[in-house]
C-alpha cells in the first residue's frame, strides 16, 4: 500500500505516511524550512501567487516537480505542472513523459483542466484547456489539483482528481490493490 497527503497553502504535520505533496507555499515562507523535518519525502508545486523567492525556497527544502518528472518508487513518478509559467511546465513534461514513458503518473496541477473543478463562485470556468489537452496525452492514474473549486474527488474516464482548493483541507490518496483512491477532508469552510 502507498499513503500520500496533499496539501494547498499548508504544510504538512508529521503523519504516517509515504510521501506529502505541497500546491503552492504557506502563508509564511519561512514556514517552508520545516518541510526537512516532516521525515517523508515532500514534492511541491509554487503556486500562482508565489514569487520566484518562495519558488526556490520550496525547491530548496522539498522535491519540486514543477515542469519535472521525478521517480519516487514502486512504479510511481510525480510530475508538476505549477502556477507560475504552466504552459511552460507542460512542454518540459511532455518532452519528459514522451523520453521514460511512466506506467503510473501523478501529476500535481495548481490549476484545474478546463471543465472539472474550475467554475469560480460567480460560475466563470477558470480551467485551462492546456492541463486538459496535457491529462488526455499523459493519461496520469491521478491528478492533484490545488487553485480549483469545490473540495472533493472525481473520477472522469479512469483518471482519479483530487481537489483540494483551501488551505483548510487535504488529502489522502492511497494505492491498494493497484488501484488509487482518494478523500478530501476539512477542517473548516
Amino acid at each position: 500500500m502507498l499513503r500520500l497527503v496533499a496539501h494547498r497553502r499548508r504544510l504538512p504535520i508529521a503523519s504516517s505516511v509515504d510521501a506529502a505533496i505541497v500546491v503552492g507555499s504557506p502563508r509564511e515562507a519561512r514556514e517552508v524550512e520545516r518541510l526537512t523535518s516532516l521525515g517523508n519525502r515532500v514534492y511541491s508545486v509554487p503556486g500562482r501567487r508565489d514569487d520566484h523567492y518562495v519558488a526556490r525556497l520550496l525547491s530548496a527544502y522539498s522535491t519540486s516537480v514543477e515542469g519535472h518528472l521525478v521517480y519516487h518508487g514502486s512504479g510511481l513518478y510525480v510530475a508538476g505542472i505549477g502556477g507560475r509559467e504552466p504552459l511552460a511546465n507542460i512542454k518540459s513534461l511532455s518532452a519528459e513523459i514522451e523520453e521514460q514513458k511512466p506506467s503510473m503518473l501523478l501529476l500535481v496541477s495548481e490549476y484545474p483542466p478546463h471543465g472539472l473543478f474550475d467554475r469560480s463562485r460567480i460560475g466563470v470556468s477558470r480551467g485551462l484547456f492546456e492541463v486538459s489537452d496535457a491529462v488526455a496525452a499523459w493519461r496520469p492514474r491521478v491528478v492533484v489539483l490545488g487553485d480549483c473549486y469545490g473540495p472533493g474527488v472525481a473520477r472522469v474516464n479512469d483518471v482519479l482528481y483530487v481537489c483540494l482548493g483551501s488551505p483548510e483541507c487535504r488529502a489522502y490518496i492511497n494505492l491498494v490493490d493497484g488501484e488509487f483512491r482518494a478523500e478530501v477532508l476539512c477542517d473548516k469552510l
